[in-house]
């Protein structure tokens, strides 16, 4: 199982999400029963980067319309329903915290995405699934909450078909010390596990990956804070801070801080079932 999985799900759940969301939505000015992933998306791409990094790694993949993908650490369920209604992707999702999962289920539903798009929880380390069942796996900001990330990707290799792909967001230690906390993954170092990327190379690659692409992404990172605010039009600002509380501001202060120290560095992996 997760290392400490109640302290990671405890780390990830609010209460009341759902009702959150819905109530920003309608401030917003939307019809919270006919939702779209578009209308979402300033919300439900819980990762750094958001939708755009999401979509930086569609583009890298170039996904297929009959691609099954497997999301693995599926939040409240963005990505999967961008692939869903950009490609025609049948995409399964997989979260170890059950308030994502239910909220991810009932915001599909209402995006009428639910025939393509479906949501477990699960464990990483443990998957439900068949061998060679997926095409692609995608990950995003999740392996941080990790300490056995031989038996994750190991479990990742097992599900994907030969010649698979994986794309992973990841953070990976920096050169100068320890990261500030608390960051968008954890309050204290108790359940961040972060690996230098010579030793995240190798632990992908020695459980049967080929890495194709190792993108830096830590300078978009700190470029993308330094920008202005835009303007705010309608009441009830859409964001992550929606979906990741009030706290979020702060906690992604210090990852931006992180990053312009190099405590941090913010990877985007590509590699493939060898």
């Amino acid at each position: 199982m997760t290392d400490n999985p109640n302290s990671v799900e405890r780390h990830y759940t609010q209460g009341g999400l759902l009702a959150r969301i819905l109530s920003a939505l309608t401030e917003a000015g939307h019809d919270t029963d006919r939702l779209t992933a578009d209308v979402l998306a300033p919300l439900d791409h819980l990762h750094t980067g958001g939708s755009g990094s999401t979509m930086a790694q569609a583009d890298a993949i170039g996904f297929m319309g009959d691609d099954h993908v497997l999301d693995l650490g599926c939040g409240i369920g963005g990505p999967a329903r961008y692939l869903a209604a950009t490609y025609g992707c049948r995409v399964t999702g997989i979260d170890l915290t059950a308030e994502f999962i239910d909220v991810a289920k009932e915001l599909t539903s209402r995006c009428g995405l639910a025939d393509s798009v479906t949501f477990r929880r699960g464990d990483v380390l443990d998957l439900p699934f068949g061998d060679d069942a997926f095409d692609v796996v995608l990950s995003q900001n999740l392996s941080m909450n990790i300490a056995d990330k031989d038996t994750m990707y190991g479990e990742i290799t097992r599900v994907l078909k030969p010649r698979g792909k994986l794309t992973s967001l990841d953070y990976v230690q920096g050169t100068v010390g320890k990261p500030h906390y608390p960051t968008g993954w954890a309050d204290t170092a108790d359940i961040s596990h972060l690996l230098p990327p010579d030793d995240m190379r190798e632990v992908i690659e020695r459980n049967g990956l080929r890495i194709i692409e190792w993108v830096e992404r830590s300078d978009m990172v700190v470029a993308a804070a330094a920008k202005p605010p835009a303007p705010q039009g309608k009441p009830g600002s859409l964001g992550l801070h929606v979906a990741l509380g009030d706290d979020y501001p702060v906690r992604q202060r210090n990852v931006v801080r992180n990053l312009s120290e190099n405590r941090l560095r913010y990877i985007m992996i590509v590699a493939e079932r060898c």
